[in-house]
């Protein structure tokens, strides 16, 4: 495991929350369960901004520690505020790889949505910034050929 020092005492008095972008998905909200678990205090960041149903827990549920917010990760104004309250920020944003999809779309939510929020957290002053996908099978790039590079182009 990467085990980072921490940000300097001074940014951390203002900058504590890990925020999450794409903390609805499947990755996303293990990431926001496992910062929870670690006393992390969690902002999640989607275009709804609530809680979505499939992880409606209540009774004490992690999903009661995380703070829901809206924002669209291609309109960096709808959140750039809250890049103020982040020790670090997490992309898991994506769509999975459908055949039926158009190539265009998914190479832009699985590749611009990261470079986007990227910058925006650069110049907000975001100390770390981890990108976190799922695994695809590579027999998918051939079917659905927008997933994989626009990931891959979100990394470089």
């Amino acid at each position: 495991s990467l085990r980072l020092p921490p940000p300097p005492l001074r940014a951390m008095s203002k900058r504590h929350a890990l925020i999450v972008f794409g903390g609805n998905g499947f990755v996303g909200s293990a990431v926001c369960a496992a910062a929870v678990r670690r006393s992390v205090p969690v902002i999640s960041v989607s275009r709804s901004g609530v809680r979505p149903a499939h992880l409606q827990g209540g009774n004490g549920c992690w999903t009661d520690s995380v703070r829901w917010e809206k924002g669209d990760v291609l309109n960096p104004a709808s959140y750039t505020k809250l890049l103020g309250e982040a020790s670090a920020v997490v992309v898991s944003v994506g769509t999975p790889p459908v055949p039926t999809s158009d190539v265009a779309w998914q190479r832009r939510m699985n590749g611009e949505t990261g470079v986007v929020v990227a910058r925006t957290a650069r110049a907000a002053g975001v100390a770390r910034l981890v990108m976190v996908n799922a695994s695809m099978p590579a027999w998918l790039d051939i079917v659905a050929g927008g997933g994989a590079p626009g990931k891959r182009g979100a990394e470089a």
